[in-house]
């Protein structure tokens, strides 16, 4: 997870890169959800980065992102890296605690009728900073 900038209550580009656990089939997609307590806007769209079809784009329901287009031509084995990039995200307010806000972020890639291939969760990343920045 790393976001352009960490400053607060900034809206922001997001890149999100994890790697698959399992073979992703044709037709599959993603869901990030992000804390909602703490991110009140999740942006304008997404461009994909690797191993995603380029006609990629994003559905955003509250704090959850929903991929279409995703792996329709492009199927990662396991093991293969996925990128995503995230376009105007409003940063939090105050800053988050890792710990606190990592327990609440999670990534899932699931098959076209919606069964879970791979969820990630408790991810490291940090908005804000303590002085010096």
């Amino acid at each position: 997870m790393l976001p352009d900038s960490n400053k607060l209550s900034v809206k922001t580009d997001y890149s999100i890169y994890f790697t698959t656990a399992n073979d992703i089939p044709r037709n599959s997609y993603i869901e990030i959800e992000f804390p909602a307590e703490y991110f009140k806007e999740l942006g304008s769209g997404c461009k994909p980065i690797r191993n995603i079809d380029s006609q990629l784009s994003c559905n955003i329901d509250g704090n959850i992102i929903r991929t279409n287009g995703t792996f329709n031509d492009t199927m990662p084995d396991k093991g293969e890296e996925i990128g995503i990039k995230l376009f105007g995200v409003l940063n939090p307010p105050d800053s988050v605690p890792a710990m606190v806000i990592s327990k609440q972020f999670r990534i899932s890639t699931l098959t076209e009728g919606g069964f879970p291939i791979d969820r990630a969760h408790n991810l490291q990343f940090t908005i804000g900073c303590n002085y010096p920045c």
